[in-house]
């Protein structure tokens, strides 16, 4: 039970950590730097504003892409372990349950248990 509590700590941890690869924040910021870089090109090192205004689309475009192409896998994993095992409740979802099946196969019949 503690390594399945551990678990899902760590498997909501990984899924925050998505989603706050694609937030408002990292795209303002990567804005900011991106402006700070084309003005430093045209204006510090006395290039044509040509020059800082390719520097800030093509950077722009870079971090953008870096952005919107995190991995989002987990994210949506976690969504759906939460609606399906954390609904209702906050901590371990595991709750122990037996499963019997009988199997019939070439020659007899058998009793399969999971749990």
């Amino acid at each position: 039970m503690n390594k399945l509590a551990i678990a899902e700590k760590l498997f909501e941890e990984c899924a925050l950590r998505e989603k706050l690869a694609q937030s408002w924040k990292n795209h303002a910021i990567c804005g900011a730097v991106n402006l700070g870089g084309g003005l430093i090109t045209w204006l510090g090192f006395k290039r044509s504003i040509g020059a800082g205004i390719g520097y800030f689309v093509l950077n722009s475009a870079i971090t953008e892409t870096q952005i919107w192409t995190q991995p989002t896998l987990a994210r949506r994993n976690y969504k759906k372990y939460h609606q399906k095992y954390l609904e209702n409740e906050k901590g371990i979802s595991y709750l122990p349950e037996v499963n019997w099946y009988l199997e019939a196969y070439p020659g007899g019949l058998g009793i399969k248990v999971v749990f």
